[in-house]
């Protein structure tokens, strides 16, 4: 999959908010909204505790990153508690939007800034290399929990 608006806006566009999840327990605009925040803090606009265990992280990392291995159901985020936040868009039409809006801010980010790297909560520093794999495994692991794969 590739990470752009073209791609995404016909899966999404079947993402209505009557969508039911095969597994988990997050709704549509939830799923999307969390999404968006893992956007965010790969483009270094939200910061997170630094990885307490570096071998672990890196465990993890080269697991997630390295592996054709999906990205499991039922995984704890570290962005997320045991129920996802309050929602901060008013409908589903624009937390889409500002999604969108998001994905094309980390490319832009890691445009300007190539050699950057940002931190991931539970694998530490990601280049935008590793960041895109992550990403796409995020999106089809959350696409396929609502059918869209």
């Amino acid at each position: 999959m590739q990470l752009n608006r073209e791609q995404l806006i016909p899966l999404l566009e079947k993402l209505t908010n009557e969508t039911p999840g095969q597994f988990g327990n997050l709704k549509p605009q939830e799923m999307i909204e969390h999404i968006t925040v893992t956007f965010q803090t790969s483009s270094n606009q939200k910061q997170w505790a630094a990885p307490k265990d570096a071998e672990k992280a890196n465990g993890v990392k080269q697991f997630m990153i390295y592996t054709d291995a999906e990205m499991p159901q039922g995984l704890k985020t570290a962005t997320m508690g045991e129920l996802p936040p309050p929602l901060i868009h008013t409908t589903l039409a624009d937390a889409k939007e500002f999604l969108y809006n998001e994905i094309e801010t980390f490319h832009t980010y890691f445009r300007n800034n190539p050699e950057a790297q940002t931190s991931h909560p539970r694998m530490g520093n990601l280049t935008y290399a590793e960041w895109v794999v992550l990403h796409t495994k995020h999106l089809d692991h959350h696409f396929k929990q609502f059918g869209l794969l």
